[in-house]
């Protein structure tokens, strides 16, 4: 028998995406026919890995500006980036120990509004210069190039706002 340190870390990344895929519970509101608040939905969003080392619950989003009051029916939104005047609401769950994150460097024509709910990751930009994001910590991204790096042996959740935006050339 060895002494080896007990842990409750994962040994592999499959058990830690399956811990990062955990349903997360969504509740909606919507009016009513005569315009009295309601709870619409109390449902659970899944995790799905939409590539390594990271997991995305699809909170809410749509493809177009809303209209309000609305019946709290789910708007068409299709893919992960929004299209100019759409939005999309999502957990991402970065894992532990991957350099680097969602392809690497990558742009979207988005504005990204985002808290740190648990962990911490680097953000670093496409001129090498690397950012600390720890749990609390906003962050706002006008769909520059940027990687994600968790250099630590947790995962990190960020609870992510896009709004999609329209990209003149320079």
């Amino acid at each position: 028998m060895t002494d080896a340190p007990a842990t409750d870390a994962p040994e592999t990344d499959a058990p830690m995406t399956e811990v990062m895929r955990k349903p997360v519970r969504r509740v909606v509101t919507g009016d009513s026919a005569d315009g009295k608040a309601v709870v619409v939905s109390d449902d659970e969003v899944t995790g799905e890995p939409p590539r390594v080392g990271v997991v995305l619950h699809e909170i809410w989003g749509s493809d177009s500006p809303l209209v309000l009051p609305t019946d709290g029916s789910e708007p068409a939104a299709s893919g992960v980036t929004p299209p100019p005047g759409g939005f999309r609401f999502a957990l991402v769950s970065f894992a532990p120990r991957e350099e680097v994150l969602g392809g690497g460097m990558h742009r979207s024509d988005t504005i990204d509004l985002g808290i740190v709910v648990s962990g911490e990751v680097w953000m670093e930009l496409d001129d090498g210069a690397e950012t600390l994001l720890r749990t609390g910590d906003c962050l706002v991204e006008h769909g520059t190039v940027h990687a994600w790096h968790n250099r630590t042996d947790e995962p990190c959740v960020i609870a992510m706002a896009a709004v999609g935006a329209r990209r003149t050339e320079a």
